[in-house]
C-alpha cells in the first residue's frame, strides 16, 4: 500500500500449454524472490497444487472466497481509485470485460462473458481483497500477482514490476516520454 493506494507489483502470466510443474516452479521463483513463504489462491487441481508448491517450500492457501464474491469485495476500492494496476493490456480487458448481473434471488454475481477468460483479473482481485488483510500474494490458474512492499526489480527478470511502472509515469508526467 502506498498513500492508501494499493499498487500490483508484479504479475506473471504462464500460458497453456505448459508443464505445470515448470509452471509451478516459475512462479515459486517469483514468490522466493520477493522472500515470501506462502501465498492464496484457488482451489484449481487443489491437490497436486498445494503438494507441488509444497515441494518448493511456499505453503499453498485456498480462498474462502468465490470469483464473483472476490471482485464484488474490490468493487469499493476500485471505484474510489485506490488500486493502481500495471500496465498490462491483457489484465485490463480482463477486468473490463467483467459482466454483473443479479440473479432472481437478488444476489450480484460477476463474472467473465460466455468463452472469456478472467484467469489474470481474478488473481489480481484475489490478491487485491488478500493484501487488505495483510497478505497480498496470490496464484491463479495463469500465474503469480503480488502486491506487497518488496523489492521493486527482480534481477535478470522480465517480470513487469510497479516501481517500474511508476518511473515510466515519471518521466511521462516531466515530458521526458
Amino acid at each position: 500500500m502506498e498513500a492508501g493506494v494499493a499498487v500490483v507489483d508484479a504479475t506473471i502470466e504462464i500460458r497453456s500449454p505448459c508443464d505445470p510443474a515448470a509452471a509451478t516452479r516459475q512462479v515459486c521463483d517469483l514468490l522466493k524472490a520477493y522472500k515470501l513463504t506462502s501465498t492464496i489462491g484457488d482451489k484449481y487441481a487443489s491437490g497436486w497444487t498445494s503438494g507441488e508448491f509444497a515441494k518448493h517450500g511456499i505453503r499453498y492457501q485456498y480462498s474462502d472466497k468465490s470469483c464473483s464474491d472476490t471482485y464484488l469485495a474490490v468493487l469499493p476500492a476500485f471505484n474510489a481509485g485506490k488500486i493502481r494496476l500495471l500496465d498490462n493490456r491483457r489484465l485490463a480487458t480482463q477486468f473490463s470485460n467483467l459482466t454483473r448481473r443479479t440473479t432472481a434471488m437478488g444476489r450480484d454475481v460477476v463474472d467473465h462473458p460466455v468463452a472469456g477468460m478472467d484467469d489474470l483479473a481474478a488473481a489480481t482481485a484475489l490478491a487485491l481483497s488478500s493484501a487488505a488483510k495483510g497478505s497480498g500474494v496470490v496464484i491463479g490458474k495463469s500465474g503469480a500477482i503480488i502486491i506487497t512492499n518488496g523489492p521493486r526489480t527482480i534481477p535478470g527478470s522480465d517480470t513487469l514490476t510497479a516501481g517500474a511502472q511508476r518511473a515510466r509515469d515519471r518521466m511521462i508526467a516531466s515530458g521526458g516520454g
